[in-house]
């Protein structure tokens, strides 16, 4: 069956599961999303920068202000994944829809998030056309709506469908910038 120029084909297949998120997989995506931005780089430039300057003066000034530049150093490093844990623990804590089974339906038309019992404040629906990316890492996938939000899959949770939905997702984001790994 093929669609007509204009008139898209209609893929009539429903993938539905249900995943329990962690704080570990909220971690995984503040780290994707963090360390993908001048937020997160900025960090590492500068860790790398003292640790530059710390090893070249370690002659010219006296040790106890090396031993500073590498603790500020190691600040920069480990500072902010620290702060993203923590940030992780509370929006698990906090959210209610978050603290939930998150039930799932992919299908030709969009995304359909129900959280908890089937009620309105508690189900989201986007279509494909709202979509602005999709990424894949080693142990989930991230379907974003925008820059800041996206819809979490840790793969631990959808293993018999991986393959569907990896098809699917290729299938209806013809009109964004999608990054799925070929297995």
């Amino acid at each position: 069956m093929c669609g007509l120029p204009g008139f898209p084909l209609k893929i009539r297949i429903m993938i539905e599961f249900i995943v329990k998120l962690r704080y570990r997989d909220i971690y995984r995506f503040l780290m994707y999303k963090n360390y993908r931005s001048s937020q997160g780089i900025i960090p590492i430039i500068l860790a790398v920068l003292v640790i530059i300057v710390a090893a070249f003066s370690t002659e010219r000034i006296p040790l106890h202000f090396t031993v500073i530049y590498y603790i500020c150093a190691g600040i920069f490093l480990v500072y902010q994944p620290i702060l993203l844990f923590f940030q992780a623990r509370a929006q698990i804590n906090k959210n209610h829809v978050l603290k939930n089974a998150i039930h799932y339906q992919l299908s030709g038309e969009g995304i359909k998030v129900i959280s908890g019992a089937v009620i309105e404040d508690n189900m989201i629906s986007v279509s494909w056309d709202e979509i602005l990316m999709v990424r894949e890492t080693g142990r989930e996938i991230f379907i974003f709506r925008d820059k800041e939000n996206a819809f979490v899959l840790p793969k631990k949770g959808i293993e018999g469908s991986l393959r569907k939905i990896r098809k699917l997702i290729r299938d209806m984001m013809h009109h964004g910038d999608v990054s799925l790994l070929k297995r």
